[in-house]
């Protein structure tokens, strides 16, 4: 077995596994073989034998068919149903001619009996042509006898050879699957037997090989590895030559032997190396240096002499500061750079080495001696040379003590370095005691600049004093600015609302049209110059760091009706589509300041309103982050205006910046809503920003933190809606869009038509699918078929079993639009924007849920005076206008009013009787409103309504039994 002793381990266990390769490859030939020639039978009676079975089977049931529907055609009372029968009957023969073709092509097995059962069939279905002819003329007795006599028996007859043929085939079929089965378990018992026999025949090959080849080897450099590790790093290895694993395992062993070694070398040199820089560390000077490092040398390489060279301060020359063995005083005490081998050796900054001859001879006491080689080594701090070793040792240095020599070289240099060191610091603490004295003299100077700076100081004391002064003058006259806003605010809201309120009351009255024309006009300017004011107003607060947020519950739907309330009116004058995108992950019970987040959405509306002129408006939410306890909400209102060059948006978001600043522009404005905007925005923990195109219009956006709302929100008893079908039609792609989305993440099935016509034919298509929709949301306003049309041809509409509720969305809502909507059927009518809120309201009750809205806070006011008749009212007001028009306003209420012109005057009047509801200003001479609420304590029935002349419009300051604002 000699030939297995350079093989590796992977080949010899391979040869052992030879047999069983050689077993499992005749093995598997036979099994492939036979499995081949099961195969064979297996497919011979699958495509023959099984498929006759089947088509065999197939006309057997053919048979049974044409029997039933013979007695169909007799028993069938109506002419078209006959005829019907009729084809069916003859289909059903041919299909049974066809299978009884395929049955004989398929195998010839039983073609005889085949061909029987085939003309037994023929025969009785000739026979029932008389049958099917009386049947046809209506002679039901005639057909029945002729079934009876002849038919049924030729049939049965042709049925039951079909049956005789399918069992026959049956246990043909049987007895071939079982033959098959047989020998396949012959086949797969062959192929273990060889696989076992050829399992044993490895097994005792492996175990032969392994034990001989394999076993004996390990534990000879088991032997081996014991000497390692007791200590014997010189031992020789085995098998080093060897190409086998137990080869690479010495070789292995040998790197684990040289590693000891080195490891057993670093131990010896770092205890070398702590015992010469102890030594080194004590010299006082170089010469001391020089004379430790050579003897600390001297011990652990033998040496014949040595010589240290130090460098100069320009390190060009190197002075001999030590020797050892040697007081030679004819060798050279000093060199240059470049000189002689030394010099050399520092200009290379690497160890020279050369042989010595029998010029150079050291004195030994009887004798002399003569080195063989002799070593030049240069000392390299910091790519510096700062000095040169000279050493003759008695023989080459071995492995250890070049490792010394390569590991204290290093230290050498910064024990060299830290010695200069010392010495320099020590020549500094010579010249610092001479310098103490001129230092003492220095003190007397640094007095007298002492006494200077103190004088220095007290000037910048009083300079302070001043600068106090003037912080609390700055203060006052910012009190002074507050204080005269705030009056100029009164003086100038006092004749606004007068203005504003006269407008209102006299539109109320009869005028021509000329008149109310002009009134109008008056009304909307002076509310344009109040939102100047309070824009003006606003950026005073920004200015003097006094405008804040509040941070309430508040409902976002409630918010955006606002919206949608002051904004949808100008929309639609000018033709705009006003449209709401609320994303369903936004929530509507949020937590923040509902004032200011509408303010912003409103001035970006109205934006919208003013620089477009034809298209959309499309106000969008969604959540950009979110957390446990807040959101950050992206709000944008996008419109297809006019746009905004790059450096046009450059210039928004500052005060008194305007995209179109030029005297001759289309449209005003104060330039100070996006100011005040992006003011609010970053309050409110967001950011604002504009994107636009130039003629396809912009998109102003901002971000607000927003919180969590504790409000529970509102609850209806809905009914279920998944899967309910809805159509949306309208031409606005935009708008078909939003409503899409909001009805889908109600559970609704939508579907969407551009135009009325397409509409009312998928309305037809989904009724004759017998899948109706069960509401229909229609646009007023289409081209070619308006909303009004589209919804009276839907009722028209033939065979709806049950039309769809109707349901109109207008932008406009005009009383002439309404009265048609209602006219014509619809179930609801929705004013665009539409908001979540109003579309399932809408939806419910067009399906006609019985629910109830519940709301945490009131909607906001309503119209219904009625329940406010005959409450007593008592207005405290000092202005004769601002009283005439608050009169002027609760007069259709038909309350009693009391008038108390001061607040002093409406304590007492409180006092004496009782009053539902005290509306008061908050500036007034003798007692104004904030003083004159908490002096009298309410009736347990009363609402106390604080209102102020500045109000404006948009954060009414009310109290509620003391609470302030």
């Amino acid at each position: 077995m000699d030939f297995l002793a350079n093989l590796k381990l992977r080949r010899k266990l391979l040869i052992a596994m030879a047999p069983l390769a050689v077993m499992v490859v005749v093995a598997g030939l036979y099994s492939s073989i036979e499995s081949k020639r099961i195969d064979a039978w297996y497919s011979n009676l699958i495509h023959n034998d099984i498929k006759t079975l089947r088509s065999v089977t197939a006309a057997r049931e053919l048979t049974t068919r044409s029997h039933m529907l013979l007695y169909q055609l007799i028993a069938e009372p109506y002419p078209d149903r006959q005829l019907l029968i009729s084809g069916d009957l003859d289909k059903t023969q041919a299909d049974y001619q066809a299978a009884i073709a395929e049955a004989l092509r398929q195998g010839p097995k039983g073609a005889t009996e085949i061909r029987a059962a085939g003309a037994l069939y023929e025969r009785a279905m000739a026979n029932a042509q008389a049958a099917r002819a009386a049947a046809l003329v209506g002679n039901r007795e005639k057909a029945t006898e002729v079934m009876r006599v002849d038919v049924d028996v030729e049939l049965q007859q042709a049925r039951q050879a079909l049956v005789n043929i399918v069992e026959d085939f049956q246990t043909y079929v049987d007895l071939q699957s079982d033959d098959l089965t047989t020998k396949t378990h012959r086949a797969i018992l062959f192929t273990w037997l060889v696989i076992g026999f050829g399992l044993l025949a490895s097994f005792a090959a492996a175990f032969y090989i392994v034990q001989t080849a394999v076993v004996q080897e390990l534990l000879s450099v088991h032997g081996s590895i014991q000497d390692l590790a007791e200590g014997w790093l010189n031992q020789p290895l085995p098998y080093l030559d060897r190409a086998d694993e137990i080869g690479e395992i010495s070789r292995g062993l040998r790197t684990l032997q040289r590693v000891a070694r080195e490891h057993d070398t670093q131990s010896w040199v770092k205890t070398e190396l702590a015992l010469t820089l102890r030594r080194l560390q004590a010299a006082q000077d170089f010469a001391g240096f020089a004379t430790a490092l050579l003897s600390r040398l001297s011990e652990s390489i033998p040496l014949i002499y040595g010589a240290f060279y130090i460098a100069d301060e320009s390190q060009k020359r190197f002075f001999r500061v030590g020797t050892f063995a040697i007081k030679d005083a004819g060798s050279p005490l000093e060199f240059a750079l470049g000189e002689g081998l030394a010099g050399q050796a520092a200009v290379e900054r690497r160890p020279l080495e050369i042989a010595a001859g029998s010029d150079v001879r050291i004195t030994a006491g009887m004798g002399t001696v003569t080195p063989g080689k002799i070593l030049f080594v240069p000392v390299v701090n910091q790519d510096v040379v700062i000095a040169v070793i000279e050493l003759a040792p008695v023989s080459s240095l071995d492995e250890r003590q070049q490792a010394l020599f390569a590991a204290l070289l290093p230290s050498v240099a910064l024990s060299a370095e830290i010695l200069s060191g010392n010495i320099e610091t020590r020549k500094l603490l010579e010249q610092t005691r001479a310098q103490a004295e001129s230092l003492a003299a220095s003190e007397r100077q640094i007095t007298a600049r002492k006494e200077e700076l103190e004088t220095i100081n007290q000037a910048l004391e009083a300079t302070e004093v001043e600068l106090r002064r003037a912080k609390e003058v700055a203060e006052e006259a910012t009190k002074t600015k507050s204080a005269f806003l705030a009056n100029m605010s009164h003086e100038i809201r006092t004749p606004m609302n007068a203005i504003i309120g006269m407008s209102h009351l006299t539109l109320r009255t009869e005028l021509n049209p000329r008149q109310r024309d002009y009134v109008r006009k008056i009304q909307q300017s002076g509310q344009h110059l109040l939102g100047i004011i309070n824009d003006i107003l606003d950026f005073s607060k920004i200015e003097a760091g006094k405008l804040s947020v509040e941070n309430i519950d508040f409902d976002l739907e409630k918010v955006l009706e606002n919206v949608s309330n002051l904004i949808s009116e100008k929309a639609s004058a000018k033709g705009l589509e006003l449209i709401f995108d609320i994303e369903p992950s936004v929530p509507t019970q949020l937590k923040g300041d509902p004032l200011r987040l509408g303010q912003i959405l409103i001035n970006f509306c109205n934006n919208a309103v003013k620089f477009t002129e034809s298209g959309q408006i499309v106000v969008k939410a969604q959540i950009q982050e979110k957390d446990e306890t807040s959101q950050l909400v992206c709000f944008s209102v996008t419109d297809s205006g006019v746009g905004l060059t790059q450096e046009q948006m450059g210039r928004l978001f500052q005060a008194f910046e305007q995209a179109d600043a030029s005297t001759t522009r289309q449209h005003g404005g104060t330039g100070l809503g996006l100011a005040i905007s992006k003011r609010l925005a970053q309050l409110m923990g967001g950011d604002v920003g504009v994107e636009s195109e130039l003629g396809k219009g912009s998109t102003f956006w901002f971000t607000a933190r927003l919180g969590n709302g504790a409000l529970s929100s509102r609850h209806a008893a809905r009914p279920d809606l998944r899967g309910r079908r809805v159509l949306i039609i309208d031409d606005n792609a935009q708008a078909r869009a939003v409503l899409s989305s909001m009805l889908t993440s109600m559970t609704f099935v939508t579907d969407e038509a551009p135009s009325g016509l397409e509409g009312i034919e998928m309305v037809r298509q989904a009724a004759e699918r017998n899948e109706p929709y069960e509401i229909v949301f229609v646009d007023w306003q289409m081209p070619g078929v308006d909303g009004i049309e589209t919804g009276k041809r839907i009722r028209a509409l033939p065979n709806l079993t049950v039309p769809p509720h109707l349901v109109m969305v207008t932008a406009y809502g005009r009383e002439e639009v309404l009265k048609q909507a209602e006219d014509n059927a619809f179930a609801n009518i929705l004013i665009k924007p539409v908001t979540p809120s109003m579309l399932f309201d809408s939806a419910v009750e067009a399906l006609g849920a019985d629910h109830e809205r519940v709301y945490d806070v009131p909607a906001g006011p309503t119209l219904e005076l009625g329940r406010l008749r005959g409450a007593r009212v008592l207005l405290v007001e000092d202005n004769e206008l601002n009283q005439e028009v608050a009169l002027g306003l609760l007069k259709d209420a038909q309350m009693s009013i009391d008038l108390a012109e001061n607040g002093e005057l409406a304590v007492r009047m409180v006092g004496t009787h009782n009053y539902d509801l005290v509306l008061m200003d908050m500036q007034m001479p003798v007692m104004d409103g904030i003083t004159g609420d908490p002096l009298q304590p309410a009736p347990s029935h009363a609402t106390h309504s604080r209102y102020d002349g500045q109000r404006d419009g948009r954060r009414p300051r009310e109290m509620h039994r003391g609470r302030h604002e």
